[in-house]
């Protein structure tokens, strides 16, 4: 979903997966330098997540945990992001672009559904 853009040659990409030593978190790590890419998978007694990053500050984080799991779409040069989570009590979605200043928000919980959008686009 993310590319390099860069030749290989003038990246460099380094993984290790190890468990650390107080045996509760566990994860792998991808990153390319020259372009500062890199991902991040982790798994914990209670989380696991994923995180995608360029140099210009682009990321999506995927996230599980015993309460919620949510994700998440970030883009600083606009600011536009967006996230999706659940939880026992409630689900919504984020979308905002600060740059016009629109956003959207779906949630849904036990007791309620509400919407709530503002649009200068």
């Amino acid at each position: 979903m993310f590319s390099c853009n860069v030749p290989a040659a003038r990246c460099t990409e380094r993984q290790s997966s190890r468990l650390s030593p107080d045996r509760l978190h566990q994860y792998r790590v991808e990153e390319k330098t020259a372009v500062n890419t890199y991902r991040v998978v982790e798994t914990t007694a209670v989380s696991t997540y994923r995180v995608v990053e360029t140099t210009v500050n682009t990321y999506r984080v995927v996230e599980t945990t015993a309460v919620n799991t949510y994700r998440s779409v970030e883009t600083t040069a606009v600011n536009t992001y967006r996230g999706v989570e659940t939880t026992a009590v409630n689900t919504y979605r984020v979308v905002e672009t600060t740059a016009v200043n629109t956003y959207h928000v779906v949630e849904t919980t036990a007791v309620n559904i509400s919407c709530c959008g503002d649009n200068n686009s």
